[in-house]
């Protein structure tokens, strides 16, 4: 019994020097997760334009918008060296907005090789037809 305590004291000291000297062993986090996503919330337009139907797109990427539904997310593929899109929000033939939007490129080089994390750039379409950045937690 004493003899297991003790190996497992030291498999715990040998995993702490290696953590401290960076040499900690590595669990790969497995698949990539997916092209750079824009998150459109038209919430505060359709407040003041609820009888409106509006579309939303991100090159030729596009998502339908109305009073019910106010929240819009269209993944890209993200070409090689390609990182700035232009995003149009119309409501019927109306142009709401348009601007050229930048998605972050979610390809890092990590331990087990290169892969892509999920990044999300999130826009809110305020009342009058202007787009800002929301920032919040990607769990929001």
């Amino acid at each position: 019994m004493r003899r297991s305590g003790s190996v497992g004291l030291w498999n715990g000291i040998v995993t702490g020097i290696l953590a401290a000297s960076g040499c900690a062993p590595v669990a790969c986090a497995g698949d990539d997760q997916g092209p750079p996503t824009l998150e459109l919330d038209a919430a505060p337009w359709f407040a003041a334009h609820p009888e409106a139907i509006g579309r939303v797109c991100l090159v030729t990427w596009c998502a339908d918008l109305n009073a019910a539904q106010t929240l819009a997310s269209i993944q890209v593929v993200h070409p090689s060296g390609v990182d700035r899109y232009d995003l149009v929000v119309r409501s019927g033939d109306t142009v709401v907005a348009r601007e050229t939007v930048k998605l972050v490129d979610g390809t890092v080089d990590g331990p087990c090789g290169r892969l892509t994390v999920m990044t999300v750039t999130r826009l809110v379409l305020q009342s009058v037809g202007r787009l800002t950045s929301a920032i919040r937690p990607t769990g929001a």
